[in-house]
């Protein structure tokens, strides 16, 4: 998060004067043409290897935030891409991950690429709406760091599976590096790690555990759940018997 309120650019190539009340002047040293940047902004970065090309993080309210990415040419401000967004994650020097846990508004954004993901496709392995076909009803992303680094080593990846009567969940790790799932996953419903391949994919484990919750409810069904309640003449007659 930190990221978002630093100010980092090459200071050979530009000058660049203000604060975060009033706006930022931004001017090439080889240039008398100067940018003006205004707005409530948190912090800003230049693209790297890219001479003329910002991220700009700015408060658009208390709960939202912005990030523009701004092309400064021939006097002209030109903004190539902007997003708002509640929650930042910087997964690497790369990979912006916007609202991690949010199932409306989550996705991947690669800065070298200028290019979202706006599926996290790379961990999500299903894209399903019926009650027949989804095999998970929530996803919770943690960060994990193993050092004291900027980036996380893994994302830590722990779907809770579609259900009524049964907790059960699987989790992974993910490269942030490669977004892939890293092998094995833990199966909460086997009790076991469970390893995957071109072969046997994460979704086929999602799949298995999804048909066997499937078995599992029907049991619990026939077993202890009745599907009639009792009319009020039947429930008076009961406390009679007990009386």
């Amino acid at each position: 998060m930190s990221r978002i309120f630093e100010t980092n650019y090459n200071k050979n190539i530009w000058n660049i004067s203000g604060n975060s009340a009033k706006g930022y002047i931004f001017s090439k040293k080889d240039s008398s043409l100067t940018y003006s940047i205004k707005g409530n902004i948190l912090g800003f970065e230049q693209v790297k290897c890219v001479e003329d090309t910002f991220l700009i993080y700015s408060r658009i309210s208390w709960t939202k935030s912005k990030v523009a990415r701004i092309k400064l040419m021939d006097g002209k401000i030109i903004e190539e891409y902007s997003h708002n967004f509640e929650k930042i994650d910087f997964i690497s020097h790369d990979f912006i991950l916007f609202d991690r846990n949010s199932s409306l508004s989550a996705l991947l954004y690669s800065i070298s690429m200028n290019h979202e993901l706006a599926e996290l496709n790379f961990i999500e392995p299903m894209s399903h709406h019926s009650r027949d076909a989804m095999m998970s009803k929530s996803r919770n992303i943690e960060l994990v760091y193993t050092e004291d680094t900027s980036y996380p080593a893994y994302l830590k990846v722990e779907y809770t599976l579609f259900s009524e009567y049964i907790e059960a969940y699987i989790q992974l790790l993910v490269d942030p590096i490669t977004l892939k799932p890293l092998s094995p996953a833990y199966s909460t419903l086997r009790g076991k790690y469970v390893p995957f391949n071109n072969e046997l994919t994460l979704t086929h484990i999602f799949k298995e555990d999804h048909a066997n919750i499937i078995i599992l409810e029907q049991e619990l069904k026939k077993n202890f759940i009745t599907e009639n309640k009792r009319d009020d003449s039947e429930l008076i007659q009961m406390l009679k018997i007990k009386q």
